[in-house]
């Protein structure tokens, strides 16, 4: 069958529909291009948190020590331990040394627990009181501050 019209435009139907075709499969690769696109970004975008929240709930960290606060317990530039899931199972004790939070500032510090008091608060004190702020400067911190418990490893890194 052939379309009627002008000599340079005699095309039979069926090249018509061809074409059409043509494009419609085009079309329909490029959708499936765009939702496999699509989902890859989901995947992705999935995993990415998923390894950031299972990095942050780790039982352990290792931290470097900054400053002589807690001197002889540990040493500017020493590695530590910090146990974070001691404390779910027991509250920490008199005497622990811990990491946490500081009320002032949110910093990552660690002290030793001298007092503990209702609430449950804890009263946290360097091990070399005179380069140490402490509860003495910021005041009692709270056991949701309270992020683990310190384990000395003994390697220390060269400044």
């Amino acid at each position: 069958m052939h379309l009627v019209g002008h000599a340079a435009c005699d095309v039979q139907l069926s090249d018509v529909l061809s074409r059409s075709a043509y494009h419609s499969s085009i079309d329909k690769k490029k959708g499936a291009y765009y939702s496999q696109t699509v989902r890859i970004i989901i995947v992705t975008a999935l995993l990415a948190t998923a390894l950031a929240w299972s990095i942050q709930e780790l039982p352990a960290a290792f931290l470097v020590v900054s400053g002589n606060s807690m001197y002889p317990f540990a040493k500017s530039g020493q590695i530590v331990l910090v146990n974070r899931y001691i404390y779910r199972f027991s509250a920490p004790d008199a005497g622990d040394v811990v990491a946490f939070r500081t009320p002032d500032s949110g910093e990552l510090a660690m002290k030793r627990v001298s007092a503990v008091a209702p609430g449950p608060r804890y009263h946290l004190l360097g091990d070399n009181c005179r380069d140490s702020l402490d509860s003495r400067h910021f005041g009692w911190v709270s056991r949701d501050e309270i992020i683990g418990r310190v384990e000395p490893l003994g390697r220390r890194i060269s400044p």
